[in-house]
């Protein structure tokens, strides 16, 4: 089983919380943002998405910038053939949203 790192965890907590304070403002990049659009700053005080969100947070594109963070996540770490406990549990967790069938659930789990 691995640990998790102090920098692995502010990364993903980082990222995550930018997603999540868009979508707060009702702002969303429909999924749009690539690895070229995420910062982090070298002395680890600093993480960002530096595209603009341009669409709004609608139920469908909370879900589309989740998942585009969360196939970022895997492909690098996937790539290494490990992943820590951390953010296979968010992975899980945000592929499990298209399964709500209701919107209360669905808007709960986002």
């Amino acid at each position: 089983m691995l640990e998790n790192t102090t920098f692995g965890n502010f990364v993903a907590d980082g990222l995550v919380n930018e997603i999540i304070a868009a979508h707060r403002r009702n702002l969303s990049w429909d999924g749009e943002f690539c690895e070229d659009d995420l910062f982090v700053s070298e002395d680890e005080r600093f993480v960002a998405i530096a595209k603009e969100p341009r669409k709004s947070a609608t139920h469908d594109n909370q879900f589309l910038d989740l998942l585009q963070i969360t196939n970022w996540f895997v492909d690098k770490y996937t790539r290494h053939r490990m992943m820590p406990p951390y953010l296979e549990e968010f992975v899980n967790r945000v592929h499990q949203i298209p399964s709500w069938r209701n919107e209360r659930g669905r808007s709960a789990s986002l």
